[in-house]
């Protein structure tokens, strides 16, 4: 499980947003139970971020 502390929230918001967004797209592919697909291995954590763009 990919955990990071702060000790207080940085400064810069869209360090913030590229964290958290890091941390929900990890914990729902853990959370989903998948089984490792080699083939999907290649999808990266701005790939998944990528799909969910809206008018992507």
């Amino acid at each position: 499980m990919r955990t990071k502390v702060w000790r207080e929230l940085p400064r810069d918001r869209s360090e913030l947003y590229k964290e958290a967004s890091e941390v929900l797209l990890h914990n729902w592919d853990d959370g989903r139970n998948l089984k490792p697909d080699e083939c999907l291995d290649i999808i990266d954590y701005k790939d998944k971020q990528a799909m969910l763009r809206p008018g992507v």
